[in-house]
Order: structure tokens, then sequence, then C-alpha cells
């Protein structure tokens, strides 16, 4: 299957996959106050995988996944 073949719950088509990235600021800025430390996170539509690599340097176990292989990393 490819994600072309994905389709949203109203049945139109998703060809993007509605990719909306989060900047590694707004990570930091979450993370500031946050002791993640040993904490097992999911992450269902992981993109690129910008919050995964900052949830990993502040130590959280992070499960992650993403359909599309082209952003899979």
């Amino acid at each position: 299957m490819r994600p072309e073949d994905l389709r949203s719950v109203s049945g139109l088509p998703s060809v993007k996959l509605y990719f909306y990235p989060t900047p590694d600021a707004v990570t930091r800025l979450c993370l500031r106050n946050e002791n993640v430390r040993g904490i097992s996170v999911l992450g269902p539509s992981a993109g690129t995988g910008n919050m995964v690599r900052q949830l990993l340097a502040a130590g959280a176990k992070v499960t992650a996944a993403e359909i599309d292989p082209g952003r899979a990393v």
C-alpha cells in the first residue's frame, strides 16, 4: 500500500497526508520544564522525527511510526 492509496474519513483522497512539522523551538519550549527521562512516549505520526530526536535526547523512551516512507527516518 502506498500513502496515495489512503483515504480520509470523508472518503476524499489524502494524497499529501497533511504534514505539519513541529518546529524545534516549539518542542524545546514544551520540554523546557518537563522531565521526560524514562517516560514512554508514543509518536503515532512521527513525520521526519523532529520531536522524536529531542525526546530521545531528553531521555524519553520513544516508540514512533510514520506511514509515509518518504518522511520516515
